[in-house]
């Protein structure tokens, strides 16, 4: 389920219906055309793009169409369509290739014959190398699969799984800084980075995270267990805990050499994350969107509990084998130790990743993550639109956001 761009240069009779426009003394900043399409096909839910631009190649004017087979019945549908709209917003604001060409953000390197390009913006790599622990970043890869409008215009899976700008639907959709770094390297946007944390995907995972192979020995080992996996279907939670999957590894017609890691040229993970095997679940049930998502999907197994304070686990308890399950949690700060709910137990998690035995009486065994992997905020937010609404105490005291102005500090 891929959304894609149109051809920029056809915007301004064929897409916008504007014939001619004059650029100047508009009382708007961004206007923005929204139109139910029937040209889109069913995997392509939506799309987003900008019709005209200033000299300095800001937008002025976008669009953003939207599937008209798109369902408005399912549970969960105000949520589905607030993330899909601020993807396709952001195509329009910042998100596109055309930008990033004009605004210079990019840079390219051919690896095997194949063309690969970067964001190589100064807070994009600032922001990256924090975030995966890694001082050796160049620049955050760009989505080089999908055709035109997907490849270039998204972040590669690979690395940014998770983020609401990568290229195809997922189980949960989040806000990392690295997306927010971009807006601000464009130089129009005045950035407020608090995301609560739930961008985890490679967190402190280091330079190998980003250099190496996420399996080798033929696809029997991998080096980074919370972000990847080798054995298909097994359930398995997305590695920022908020949504419960399976191990998705499945055949194609051929894998590219870089991309094989099973020893033969069939088999392979998410084809956009260079087909290394992930966390997945559909993004769509029959009556849900999001239904493995903990904070808004539908109870499945016995005890699971869905819900704003809700991540998942790997667990046995009521299941004869491990499943990827929905608990509510409670985080202690001072102690920096964590509590899961099940039924009407209380299982107690020390701060490092630890798997625990029948604990609080009952039967079974769950794995406990690291501490600062699921509590990673002092302020604890939900979802990529809590977090917006919650901005950070430094903000709040150095950004004026009523008038727009930057406060001395």
């Amino acid at each position: 389920k891929i959304d894609y761009l149109f051809d920029f240069s056809n915007y301004i009779n064929e897409r916008c219906g504007i014939s001619e426009f004059d650029k100047t003394d508009k009382n708007f900043d961004i206007l923005i055309l929204p139109e139910i399409s029937d040209d889109l096909n069913k995997n392509n839910l939506a799309a987003g793009a900008p019709c005209i631009t200033l000299n300095n190649h800001r937008p002025l004017v976008g669009i953003i169409k939207i599937n008209k087979n798109l369902s408005l019945e399912k549970t969960n549908f105000k949520y589905y369509m607030k993330t899909l709209l601020f993807h396709e917003v952001s195509h329009v604001l910042a998100f596109h290739q055309y930008f990033f060409t004009n605004w210079d953000l990019i840079s390219t390197k051919s690896i095997d014959g194949q063309q690969y390009t970067y964001i190589n913006s100064p807070k994009v790599i600032e922001k990256a190398k924090l975030h995966f622990g890694c001082d050796n970043i160049k620049g955050v890869q760009l989505e080089n699969d999908g055709g035109d409008g997907t490849a270039g215009s998204h972040w590669d899976s690979r690395y940014m799984l998770g983020d609401y700008m990568m290229a195809s639907d997922y189980s949960e959709v989040v806000l990392s800084d690295i997306s927010l770094a971009l807006f601000e390297d464009t130089g129009f946007y005045q950035v407020n980075y608090y995301t609560g944390g739930l961008f985890r995907f490679g967190k402190n995972q280091g330079c190998s995270f980003i250099e190496k192979k996420c399996l080798y020995n033929q696809g029997k080992n991998t080096m980074f267990p919370n972000e990847f996996c080798n054995e298909s279907g097994k359930s398995f939670c997305s590695s920022s805990h908020i949504s419960k999957g399976n191990c998705l590894i499945k055949k194609y017609s051929s894998i590219s050499k870089k991309f094989r890691y099973f020893g033969d040229k069939n088999t392979g993970g998410l084809s956009h994350a260079d087909y290394c095997p992930v966390s997945y679940a559909s993004t769509t049930g029959e009556n849900y969107y999001f239904p493995s998502n903990c904070k808004y999907g539908n109870n499945g197994n016995k005890g699971e509990i869905f819900g704003e304070d809700s991540l998942c686990f790997e667990s046995s308890i009521n299941n004869s084998n491990m499943k990827s399950v929905c608990y509510k949690i409670a985080c202690d700060s001072s102690k920096q130790t964590f509590s899961i709910y099940i039924d009407s137990k209380v299982v107690a998690c020390p701060g490092k990743e630890s798997v625990l035995y029948n604990p609080s009486g009952l039967n079974g065994q769950i794995k406990c993550p690291d501490y600062n992997l699921v509590c990673t905020s002092q302020t604890w937010c939900n979802d990529i639109f809590d977090c917006i609404d919650k901005q950070s105490q430094a903000d709040i005291y150095t950004y004026d956001y009523i008038s727009n102005k930057t406060k001395n500090r």
